[in-house]
């Protein structure tokens, strides 16, 4: 967690998440109860999901971004603490809102114990998917790079070399290769990895009018060897 980062989206979806599930275990809960739902439960479901999940979540991640703190026994206990704290304020304003008895210190550990638990094994999975797919991407971007490095020299020389034997007698025609060229290298440096990036996806048509131009090279330098 402290050498990967989740996006703005990824950080909305999770909050949104656990909203969710914990709106519908309170609510549930309430009914249960046979309580009928009023501003008060409302307002105590909403300030469960803020104090005991979304400032514990967000303190705790801000926390090992800023300090990288790699040691993933040290980032639960820094997450468990913040629910633990986060499950004794909502127990407090809880007590005077429906009038209820306050969380003790051993009902807090109690409670955010499997809630801490089961939403930090989640994040770290979802964290070890996300840099396994990033290896993936810089395999994927190692692979194409080399395969630039070698196509390129060799295309290079034997585009020039076959411009060079149509310039005597065939200055037309050498002047189409010169433009086929350049339109072929500008397309491959257009799409080329850049940036530590894939390149981006590209239009059949614009595929088919770079490769017909490469053909057209090609082609060319196979009848200058007739």
């Amino acid at each position: 967690m402290a050498n990967l980062t989740l996006q703005r989206n990824e950080q909305f979806a999770i909050l949104a998440i656990v909203a969710a599930i914990s709106f519908a275990i309170s609510l549930t809960d309430w009914v249960q109860r046979g309580m009928l739902l009023s501003a008060n439960i409302a307002l105590s479901s909403i300030l469960a999901v803020v104090l005991l999940y979304w400032l514990p979540m967000m303190i705790s991640y801000l926390l090992i971004i800023r300090f990288k703190i790699g040691n993933w026994p040290l980032q639960y206990i820094g997450f468990y603490g913040l629910m633990v704290m986060g499950c004794l304020c909502w127990g407090a304003l809880r007590s005077e809102m429906l009038n209820t008895h306050a969380f003790s210190l051993f009902e807090a550990l109690t409670i955010a114990l499997p809630w801490s638990s089961g939403i930090f094994v989640v994040i770290k999975f979802y964290l070890s998917q996300k840099l396994l797919k990033q290896e993936k991407q810089l395999r994927q971007l190692a692979e194409i790079k080399l395969l630039h490095s070698q196509l390129n020299p060799h295309f290079m020389f034997n585009s020039l070399n076959t411009i060079a034997a149509f310039v005597p007698k065939h200055s037309e025609a050498a002047q189409s290769l010169v433009h086929n060229l350049a339109a072929v290298l500008r397309y491959s440096l257009t799409h080329s990895v850049t940036s530590g990036k894939i390149p981006s996806k590209v239009s059949v048509a614009d595929e088919l009018i770079a490769l017909n131009q490469w053909c057209e090279i090609e082609q060319s330098r196979f009848w200058k060897m007739q």
